[in-house]
């Protein structure tokens, strides 16, 4: 009976896990420097995308837009120096591009 009891939780822990979707993980430790770097990987990753004809004129233009609304965050934040929840926001929402363009495909 406690095997049976054991394995019946085993599985419904693991088909919770598998049932929770995953938010975009951000690597801590990152920095100004890095996290603009990331965003002009992503510009040109989305560039690249569009000239080969993987993206849309007009999908690499709303996530063209989306880079331009970053870096100016970037550039907000930089102006006294990133403290660690502007570091932490903008790089969850760099991490959140970058999934929207994992699931592209690009």
């Amino acid at each position: 009976m406690n095997k049976f009891l054991v394995a019946t939780a085993s599985v419904l822990a693991t088909a919770t896990l598998l049932a929770v979707p995953t938010a975009p993980v951000f690597a801590a430790g990152t920095d100004g420097a890095e996290l603009m770097q990331q965003l002009t990987t992503l510009d040109q990753r989305i560039t690249k995308a569009q000239d080969s004809g993987a993206l849309s004129k007009g999908d690499a233009a709303k996530f063209g837009q989306r880079i331009d609304q970053l870096e100016k965050l970037h550039a907000q934040y930089g102006i006294d120096g990133f403290s660690k929840i502007e570091t932490r926001s903008l790089g969850q929402k760099i991490a959140e591009l970058k999934a929207e363009l994992a699931q592209d495909r690009i």
